[in-house]
């Protein structure tokens, strides 16, 4: 028996990887591109047998009523699942693209999957729906609209290609593991805009060895239940924005880590947006700049904040909880403790905001520095 082991979060097995969060086991031949998870007793998988495709330059539409059930959909032109049904049957078996919904096409091509009007794209809890699967290609899948859903177990903007998931308008998606940008040289993009837009996901990987954007906006939310990473050591760029009443929900110890490698880098940017406590207490080393108020809901947890808090914006705290900042902050902008406990420092010598920031007090402040 060989056993090969990956990247639980890519679709397709990268470079080396030095971090492994979660693994499924799946059996496959040995072939040139395969699930990066753990890959065990290797037998023989025969292509699609129900294949359902979209050429490139045609259309195709799938309407209220119908539902269309397939082993391997691969989309060159465009799709539009106008209240019907698009669903994989069989897992991803890592050969012949079985189990995936892809969306993979040249500039020229624009093309797309559009899920509206209550449509559904949905695999199996191993299977696999990606926007940019091959190299040179390009890809979008836009889910719109109150009903809306697309449910995977990995949900992946670009992979060898450059892709684009949009969640819009109340739509939902739901995945174990949701990632952009997978291999080098891809830039990838995942938007959440529109009051109950609403992606829930064990793993949210900004990026991995590409450049990757999430945004997060307009009264939607991220609801994230293990961890949110930048990165996987490939050294290149990963931006997470929380902007105008959009919610990042998240808790945990090491719940939101920076892991873009040496050369890489991150931003992490709250404007007029919330980062949520949930399930439990919320523990980050990463910077957050800080762009007109970032709230910090704690809820009833204890939220400690390692990072650098920076930029001309302001800091407004609610819920009942404790949030500790531990850094020597700089932002400029007021501080607000709208509810609970804010605690500047752990214990250390650090744990500061700037001079300029009036604190308006209507929970309780507390200061907790040795050398004090």
């Amino acid at each position: 028996m060989t056993t090969w082991r990956g990247r639980a979060c890519s679709f397709f097995m990268s470079k080396n990887r030095t971090k492994t969060v979660l693994f499924f086991e799946i059996q496959i031949v040995t072939f040139a591109v395969f699930s990066a998870m753990e890959i065990k007793s290797p037998r023989a998988y025969a292509q699609a047998t129900n294949p359902y495709s979209v050429a490139a330059g045609a259309t195709g539409y799938i309407a209220k009523g119908t539902t269309v059930l397939s082993d391997s959909v691969g989309i060159y032109g465009t799709l539009t699942v106008d209240g019907g049904s698009l669903l994989t049957t069989i897992d991803n078996t890592g050969s012949y693209k079985v189990g995936l919904i892809y969306v993979n096409g040249s500039l020229a091509d624009h093309s797309t999957i559009t899920v509206t009007n209550g449509g559904t794209v949905s695999t199996t809890s191993k299977g696999n729906i990606v926007a940019g699967l091959d190299a040179g290609t390009i890809g979008t899948l836009t889910v719109t609209g109150v009903g809306s859903s697309l449910s995977s177990g990995f949900l992946q903007a670009g992979n060898h290609g450059d892709g684009t998931i949009n969640i819009l308008d109340g739509a939902t998606a739901k995945a174990t593991v949701t990632l952009s940008a997978n291999f080098s040289g891809t830039t990838a993009a995942i938007n959440l805009s529109g009051a109950g837009s609403t992606l829930t996901t064990g793993m949210l990987y900004i990026n991995a060895d590409g450049d990757g954007v999430d945004t997060i906006s307009d009264g939607a939310r991220a609801i994230v239940n293990t961890q949110v990473v930048f990165g996987s050591q490939g050294g290149t760029y990963g931006e997470l924005n929380i902007d105008s009443g959009g919610t990042l929900s998240v808790g945990g110890a090491n719940s939101i880590v920076d892991d873009e490698g040496m050369g890489g880098s991150y931003l992490f940017r709250i404007d007029n947006g919330t980062l949520e406590d949930i399930q439990s207490d919320l523990v980050t080393s990463v910077n957050i700049n800080v762009v007109n108020t970032a709230t910090i809901q704690t809820n009833s947890y204890v939220t400690t904040l390692y990072g650098q808090m920076y930029g001309t914006g302001s800091v407004n705290k609610t819920g009942a909880g404790t949030l500790i900042l531990s850094a020597d902050n700089t932002y400029t902008g007021a501080t607000t403790i709208a509810q609970g406990v804010l605690q500047l420092g752990n214990g250390g010598t650090t744990g500061l905001i700037a001079a300029s920031s009036a604190i308006h007090d209507n929970g309780s402040l507390v200061v907790d520095h040795s050398n004090t």
